[in-house]
């Protein structure tokens, strides 16, 4: 029974408990689908700020969630592999009824041109002879494209094949990761009691600390002491915001609680955010190791930030440190609990911050309260993504290759489609657009509709005059279309995946 309540959460997407037992077919289809992964819920799931049982309870949960996500997106290339595979078979069928009947156009033109008379004029017998000559054009290109549609064919049946390989034993795997997941979802519903805990210790613990900086900022101001900070501040580790300040809505416990920082990943150093004094370093009990800077008085509001670091890295209190220097050395990475948002930007002592001042997102990000540093972590698309470049260098009407692909701006619209054109595998990534944003292949000038991959011009030039042979390529890309990417954007840089 505890196998067909999990199938129930996760089939609703909830973690109720089922009122009717599941047939066998639902319980099947509840275990293969993931609940979380995938979605923004998995970077809520997964807080280093939680307790450890359910930090540990969480990180196995999503595993298994994420190994399930896994096996349902291979099925899905598996099924439109086998779609793809009965498409090209029908179409290599289709041609060969032409391939029949160019034949046939042949031999008669041939048999026509041998049974002319001698007496026939010259004229007659170049018209004969010339339209033999095409007749046996058309059968060779047509020829030629049936082979490609039968390569094509042999292409995605060995993909096909090595897809059923990899899931041959799916089933099986589900079976054993959902009763994983169902594990550690009851692990995480058992661990909420020491979350709630810690989270009330760490609220506790916070306003005395705010109570204590407030007092030492008020010695340090008057014994005139206090370095005032210039109010733009900079980010403290070489790196970008993994995860921002905020609220946190647990998608399994469904409660809500406050992310008491903003997570960097990056450097083993971390820098001052803005010029200041060391007010104090603390080691907390429900915060870690974490050093405090007094920044002053900034637009009429006393400002301090915190900074988790190594006790053997620590400032001395009292001492000075300007704008982007070097403070300390951040704590292990993963492993240090983060310091109070006791106060950011903007915010008095004691107060917990609140989002980022609108106004300091034009400038160097401040730190909402503290700066954390954690491993950035890529997840499976990241590790398919193949870089393209400066976004500024993409510039309308460019086109350029990334991996696989062609990538070009089509009048202020990204796209990606597969680089190989389908007559004669041209590269189109040394191609062009046209004035009607159509990718332009280099050799024969097919082109391309890049929002759906399918050829809209076939081949120009000789290859313009084959009857039917245009037609043919239109009609293949409609079943075997080029395929698309989607291009992202990061950091000033280009991606596709």
């Amino acid at each position: 029974m505890a196998g067909g309540t999990a199938g129930a959460t996760v089939a609703a997407g909830s973690t109720s408990t089922a009122k009717f037992p599941l047939t066998r077919a639902e319980q099947r289809m509840a275990d293969a689908t993931p609940m979380v992964a995938g979605t923004d819920k998995a970077r809520d799931l997964v807080d280093d700020e939680s307790s450890p049982q359910l930090l540990a309870a969480s990180q196995q949960f999503l595993a298994a969630d994420r190994a399930i996500a896994e096996i349902a997106r291979q099925k899905q290339v598996m099924a439109r592999l086998g779609q793809d595979a009965a498409a090209t078979a029908q179409l290599y069928r289709a041609m060969g009824y032409d391939v029949a009947g160019a034949q046939r156009a042949a031999t008669t033109w041939h048999a026509r041109y041998d049974a002319l008379a001698t007496a026939t004029t010259a004229v007659q017998r170049r018209v004969v002879e010339d339209s033999a000559t095409r007749a046996d054009e058309r059968l060779g290109h047509l020829v030629v494209a049936r082979e490609g549609v039968k390569a094509d064919f042999a292409r995605i049946a060995a993909r096909y094949d090595v897809a059923k390989r990899q899931l041959s034993d799916a089933n099986a795997r589900v079976t054993v990761l959902a009763a994983q997941r169902s594990t550690a979802l009851a692990a995480v519903q058992a661990a909420k009691g020491s979350d709630v805990a810690l989270n009330q210790a760490r609220l506790a613990e916070a306003g005395q600390l705010g109570s204590q900086i407030e007092s030492l900022s008020e010695q340090l101001a008057t014994r005139g002491a206090t370095v005032d900070g210039t109010g733009s501040f900079v980010h403290p580790l070489d790196g970008v915001v993994t995860s921002p300040f905020g609220m946190r809505f647990h998608p399994i416990l469904h409660y809500t609680k406050l992310h008491t920082g903003t997570d960097f990943a990056g450097g083993s150093v971390i820098k001052a955010a803005d010029d200041g004094r060391v007010l104090m370093t603390v080691v907390s009990t429900a915060y870690g190791n974490f050093t405090v800077i007094d920044h002053g008085i900034v637009d009429g509001k006393h400002l301090t930030t915190a900074y988790p670091t190594r006790p053997a890295s620590w400032c001395s209190p009292a001492t000075s440190c300007a704008r982007a220097t070097r403070s300390a050395s951040s704590a292990r990475p993963g492993r240090h609990r983060p310091a109070p948002a006791l106060r950011g930007p903007g915010e008095r002592h004691g107060r917990r911050p609140g989002p980022v001042p609108r106004q300091a997102l034009t400038r160097p990000f401040p730190t909402a309260g503290m700066a954390r540093r954690r491993p950035r972590v890529h997840d499976e698309a990241m590790r398919r993504e193949h870089e393209v470049g400066p976004s500024s260098e993409l510039t309308p009407g460019t086109v350029t290759g990334a991996g696989p692909y062609a990538v070009g701006n089509a009048g202020g619209e990204l796209f990606a489609v597969s680089r190989r054109c389908r007559h004669l595998g041209a590269d189109l990534a040394t191609g062009s657009l046209d004035a009607e944003d159509r990718l332009v292949c280099p050799w024969h000038r097919s082109s391309y509709d890049v929002r759906t991959g399918r050829m809209v011009r076939g081949p120009q030039g000789v290859f313009a005059k084959i009857p039917g042979l245009g037609a043919g390529f239109r009609l293949l890309t409609r079943v075997l279309p080029l395929q698309r990417g989607e291009v992202v954007e990061r950091d000033g840089c280009l991606f596709v995946r």
